[in-house]
This record gives C-alpha cells, sequence and structure tokens, in this order.
C-alpha cells in the first residue's frame, strides 16, 4: 500500500491502528513477571523470618515454569479458537487474585508452596501468548520492534522493583511487596486492557472467507527441527539467565554486601533489558532473526565466566546484571518472533505455547538446582561453568535454525 506521492504508509498506519492496544499490551505484559521480579528480594526476609530454605523459597520459580509448560500451550489453543481478548480479561482477574494468595502465605513453608502453585496455573492466561498474539494481529512490518516495545515495561520493572520492595519490605513486611503488586494488576492493567486491548480477529475472520490460513499446524511443526532447535535453545539458555537473575542478590550479600546495594545492582538490569528488547526487536526487522537471537544468548554465557571466584566485587556484578539483562530482555520477545517466522500464523499462539513450556523448564529448574547446591556445599561454584556451557549450546541452536519459512517481513 502506497501514498500518492508513492511513499509506503503500511508502518505509519500500523502504528497509529495499533498504538494503544501496543500500550495496554505492554502494561498487561509485565503483570505475570511482577512476583518473579521481586522473589530476589524476598530471599533474605523469608529465611530470616521462617527459616525457609533458599531451595525452598526459589521453588517457586519452578512452579511457575510447570504451569506454563502444562497450561501455556492449552490457553494458546483456546486463544487460537476464542480470541485473546476474553482469555486476556479472565486471566488478569484470576492473576491478581492469586498474588493476594502468595501475600497471605507463611509461616508454615506448604502455605507458600500451595500459594504458587495457585499463582503458576493460572499466569498463563494472562501471559506472554495472550498480548503476544494481539500484537501479531496489528503489526507485520513492524512486528520484531512492536514485540520489543511490549516486553519494554518488564524490563523498566526488572530495575523499579527490587530497590522498591527492599523498601516496602521494611516499612510493611514481605506481604506489602505481594499486596502491591496485585493492586497493580487488578487496578491498573485490568481495566487499560478492557479499554484498550482490542485484537484484531485475523484468524476467523480468514477461517470465514475460506482463505488458506498460512502456516503450519502443531503436529506439523512438532514434525520439524526447527521446533525442538528453539525448544531446546529457549530452555538452557533460560535457565543460566534465570540463576543470575534470582540468586545475584543473595550471592553479593554472601560476599559481604548490603541488601540495599545488592538490590541496587540489579537496577541495571532493567536499563539493559530495555536495550536487549528494543535492540533485538530493531534488528530482526532488518537481519537474519535466527543470527540475532544467537548473537544475544551469549551474554549470560560471558556472565558466568564472570562469575567464577566471584569476590563481591559491585563492579563485576553490574556487568553480570547487565549481561544478564541484555539477555532476559531479547529472548522472550524473540522466542514469539521466531515462532511466527518459521511456523506461520495458523497455530502461533498454540506453538508458541510449547515453546514457553521450554522457556519455562529452565528458567524454573535451574535455580532451584543452584539453591539445592548452595545448601549443600554453601557455594555456587560447581553449576557456574556447566549454566556457561549451557548457555553457549543454546546460542547455538537457535543460531543454526537457518532460513525460515515464513517470511515476517515479505507477509507485510
Amino acid at each position: 500500500m502506497k501514498s500518492v506521492t508513492g511513499a509506503p504508509t503500511v508502518p505509519l498506519s500500523e502504528w497509529r491502528a495499533g498504538g494503544a492496544l501496543l500500550f495496554a499490551s505492554m502494561v498487561c505484559c509485565t503483570c505475570i513477571a511482577l512476583p518473579t521480579v521481586v522473589l530476589g528480594s524476598m530471599i533474605e526476609p523469608l529465611s530470616t523470618l521462617y527459616g525457609w530454605s533458599r531451595a525452598s523459597i526459589t521453588s517457586s520459580v519452578l512452579f511457575t515454569a510447570l504451569g506454563t509448560l502444562f497450561f501455556a500451550p492449552v490457553i494458546g489453543h483456546v486463544v487460537d479458537r476464542v480470541g485473546a481478548r476474553r482469555v486476556g480479561l479472565v486471566g488478569l482477574a484470576v492473576l491478581g487474585a492469586a498474588i493476594c494468595g502468595i501475600a497471605m502465605s507463611g509461616p508454615s513453608v506448604t502455605s507458600w508452596f500451595v500459594a504458587w502453585i495457585s499463582f503458576a496455573v493460572v499466569q498463563p492466561a494472562a501471559g506472554f501468548i495472550v498480548w503476544g498474539n494481539g500484537v501479531a494481529s496489528r503489526f507485520k512490518r513492524h512486528l520484531g520492534l512492536a514485540l520489543g516495545i511490549m516486553f519494554m515495561g518488564t524490563s523498566l520493572l526488572v530495575g523499579l522493583l527490587p530497590p522498591m520492595s527492599v523498601a516496602i519490605t521494611k516499612h510493611f513486611g514481605w506481604r506489602g511487596v505481594y499486596f502491591t503488586l496485585a493492586v497493580f494488576v487488578l487496578f491498573v492493567a485490568l481495566p487499560l486492557a478492557a479499554k484498550y486491548f482490542v485484537p484484531v480477529p485475523v484468524l476467523r475472520a480468514e477461517q470465514s472467507s475460506g482463505v488458506k490460513i498460512e502456516g503450519r499446524s502443531l503436529r506439523e511443526a512438532l514434525a520439524t527441527r526447527h521446533f525442538w532447535q528453539l525448544t531446546l535453545g529457549s530452555l538452557v539458555a533460560s535457565g543460566g539467565i534465570a540463576v543470575i537473575f534470582i540468586h545475584l542478590q543473595s550471592m553479593l550479600t554472601d560476599a559481604g554486601g548490603s541488601t540495599t546495594s545488592a538490590a541496587a545492582v540489579l537496577a541495571v538490569v532493567g536499563p539493559a533489558s530495555l536495550f536487549g528488547r528494543i535492540g533485538s526487536g530493531f534488528l530482526v526487522d532488518r537481519l537474519p532473526a535466527n543470527l540475532v537471537a544467537g548473537a544475544f544468548l551469549l551474554c549470560p554465557a560471558i556472565g558466568f565466566l564472570l562469575l567464577m571466584n566471584f569476590d563481591g566485587s559491585m563492579a563485576r556484578a553490574s556487568i553480570i546484571a547487565m549481561l544478564s539483562g541484555v539477555a532476559q530482555g531479547a529472548e522472550s520477545d524473540l522466542l514469539a518472533y521466531l515462532a511466527r517466522q518459521y511456523f506461520g500464523k495458523r497455530a502461533f499462539s498454540t506453538i508458541y505455547g510449547f515453546v514457553l513450556g521450554g522457556y519455562s523448564i529452565g528458567f524454573g529448574f535451574a535455580p532451584v538446582l543452584a539453591g539445592l547446591v548452595f545448601d549443600r556445599v554453601h557455594s555456587y561454584e560447581p553449576v557456574i561453568l556447566p549454566l556457561a556451557i549451557a548457555c553457549v549450546v543454546g546460542s547455538a541452536s537457535i543460531a543454526l535454525l537457518g532460513r525460515s519459512r515464513y517470511d515476517v517481513k515479505a507477509a507485510s
């Protein structure tokens, strides 16, 4: 489509038509990440107050990962059938209630487990699949950048929430942190989604018109090497990112740093994650997405090399946090872009749900494993080199995906 002067108008119309939806998606996309973002700041107060082990506290990430693994594909299928708007509005409502449940857990560690299992079950309904589906319905030519913007809110919160959670804990206790998050979900994100999150029902329109929808079915996708390489790559890379994100604060306090200074180090994760999201989104609209993703996922491997014989240096910790943030920022939106590019839009949400399941396994299991190792030997050293190698493997797996079948840019 061109203007009378011959200049392309599609990019401008995309931003004009989808801007409000994109903003709402950006805010709503932060919601399922909120409880995990503050988890690193909760380790010390919970272990001090209740005597819970680090493995028990960080098992919450594992529960969330299992919830994504088992329920994200189901939610993806529902989104492909009934639409992202209905699923998202219901999902935000039950998510807010689940976060309130986390705030009311304790002193028994069993109550902590039950609360996080409840959160894990409901969170895919307000997760990346829902908001990514809406963004993908509005954007084609600039889909990579739009997805980067969608995840931008999470990047900002990664830098802001750890120091804020430390301050809230000092004045209102750790429960106050989670009640604050629930208020944000129910009274900020939910009304915003109700007003502005209105995706274009692309699939249903094409189905009713009899036009064949481009892309693979889930069964066809499972038979390709691209699906398994993408899932494996996201699994091992996410594990490395999660260990740094969850345990870096504890590594610093173990080395003698204060909780305030340790939380301040994570403040660099936000800007770094923002750079990763926007930078990777900008690049995949112009360069091969698999090579861009592979390059970004090498960052945490470098971070683990810097963690070897870690002496508590704030400067080194800041660099490690920055590298982890860049990779974390790039990975989530790149997975959505790669799923769309390699498998088309016929069953996009369902396939993306399975890929996120792989991502969640790594993100959930690795921090718990690191916590178990620390509880046993009082050191993180035994897991550092294996995780560095895993990040290299994950990077290579995605970089070697090869040429994609469904070119998002050409489709525009």
